[in-house]
């Protein structure tokens, strides 16, 4: 119990054993992009989080892609949200699997579309994990 009988806050989630660091690959006025990879539980497996924080204008029609080189197989699941709040967040959680070696780097090419103060941005990205 907390102060005054109130019940604790729940305590934020403790990343995985096995995650690695992570990489921030956009940070462009207040908007910044960081993917956090570890590895599943089936050896051939990465799972990988892309979270979107926002210090600046508000986002939307944010659209995230990614492609990976053909020894990996990709699955994305939906962002929980399309549209970034100035302080706010949104994730979306990314699946590799290895088709064969499970010992190259995972690397993927980003393609990033949102809207901010009415502007259209594209950006084109690239992320490698080495050692996930």
């Amino acid at each position: 119990m907390g102060l005054f009988g109130a019940p604790e806050p729940a305590p934020a989630p403790a990343p995985a054993a096995n995650a690695m660091p992570p990489i921030t690959v956009l940070d462009k006025e207040g908007f910044r992009i960081e993917l956090q990879g570890s590895k599943g539980l089936d050896p051939n497996q990465r799972d990988i989080v892309a979270t979107f924080t926002n210090a600046g204008a508000p986002i939307s029609g944010l659209h995230f892609q990614a492609a990976v080189p053909k020894y990996l197989q990709l699955e994305m699941s939906p962002a929980s949200s399309s549209s970034v709040p100035t302080n706010g967040s949104a994730s979306q959680n990314v699946t590799v699997r290895y088709l064969g070696d499970n010992h190259k780097p995972v690397v993927m090419k980003l393609k990033v579309d949102y809207e901010v103060n009415g502007m259209q941005r594209n950006e084109m990205l690239q992320a490698t994990f080495e050692g996930l």
